[in-house]
């Protein structure tokens, strides 16, 4: 997909990395390797620096004029979820749970690991039960027995193969993933389910985005895909363990959020004015990224609410590194109560 030009129209791209530090990442088109476009950097870093933002009580809201928005959210969406795989949060057990529990209730011996008193010890995931309101999954441990988990202790269950679009079977290893997030342990990662990102947009614009290929230097043939880092929900299958949540821009639309989903205040990007009117009251007390084109319709109308939005700041952002801002490209930041 071409990049450097902008645009959503296919065209074959990948970025090249030679270190964890993005400023060392390069973009490959039609056979040239050239340095990352200053806006594509301006995004990744942008993402990465609203997701680590942390003022009690307060929340970033960002709102980024600009000629246009394609790659954009894509680009945030990927530093925020990279920013929150290098932070050891404990993943929401009970959204675990669900990822577990729904799993469990296909009949399938899933390979699973389960961390108790220091030890990991190897089982099976087998099977769930129901009594009233209280709801188990059964892990099977061989000689050490069988374990009822519930929803408080769920975090203690590690799936031991990848859940996604290629079904089971391919291990927890990949070393451009690991490149890429600067992480080499992605158990939890590619194991645990956790909301780190929600983007509200036209969702067949994303689609496409989503396959930007990504591998390290010098491993043409180790490579992955941009939905590999932001692990779509809707994208998954078998309730993968997912990371990020299309929500699509029309009110009409399928798509709430659960609101125990929103308990780690994911970040929220909303690509584009529509998304931004008709659904920012969903996502009330959560950090907000705003991505509005010039030339879009409703850009005025949501310049207006990002205005009365201002209105209410109780604060300047001021912890909030902003990287540099490229040539054409507007910004606001200010803090709202969670």
């Amino acid at each position: 997909m071409r990049i450097a030009g902008g645009g959503r129209k296919a065209a074959q791209s990948e970025i090249v990395i030679k270190g964890a530090d993005p400023g060392s990442w390069q973009l490959l088109e039609d056979g040239v390797c050239v340095h990352m476009p200053e806006w594509a950097q301006f995004f990744l870093e942008l993402g990465q620096e609203i997701a680590c933002y942390e003022v009690r009580d307060r929340v970033p809201v960002v709102a980024v004029s600009l000629p246009a928005r394609s790659y954009a959210a894509m680009f945030a969406a990927v530093g925020v979820v990279r920013s929150r795989a290098r932070i050891n949060t404990i993943a929401d057990n009970e959204e675990y749970f669900e990822q577990l529990w729904a799993l469990a209730g296909k009949g399938d011996r899933i390979p699973v690991e389960y961390r108790e008193a220091g030890k990991r010890i190897q089982g099976y995931l087998t099977g769930r039960s129901q009594d009233g309101e209280v709801r188990r999954l059964h892990i099977d441990l061989g000689k050490e027995g069988v374990r009822k988990i519930t929803p408080q202790i769920a975090s203690r269950i590690v799936l031991k193969e990848k859940i996604g679009k290629q079904g089971r079977g391919k291990a927890n290893r990949n070393p451009a993933l690991s490149a890429v997030l600067d992480l080499p342990d992605l158990t939890d990662f590619l194991g645990r389910a956790r909301l780190d990102c929600i983007i509200v947009a036209q969702k067949n614009e994303i689609r496409p985005e989503s396959g930007l290929r990504i591998r390290p230097y010098q491993s043409a043939n180790i490579e992955v895909e941009v939905n590999d880092i932001l692990r779509v929900k809707e994208w998954l299958v078998d309730w993968g363990a997912y990371r990020t949540h299309i929500v699509s821009e029309r009110l009409r639309d399928n798509g709430r959020v659960p609101q125990e989903s929103l308990r780690h205040a994911p970040v929220v990007i909303f690509d584009g004015a529509k998304g931004f009117i008709q659904r920012r009251g969903e996502f009330t007390g959560l950090p907000w990224l705003i991505l509005l084109d010039r030339t879009e319709r409703g850009y005025r109308d949501a310049a207006q609410e990002v205005d009365a939005l201002d209105s209410t700041r109780v604060g300047d952002a001021e912890k909030l590194r902003i990287p540099h801002i490229p040539q054409g490209v507007e910004l606001v930041a200010f803090e709202v109560r969670r």
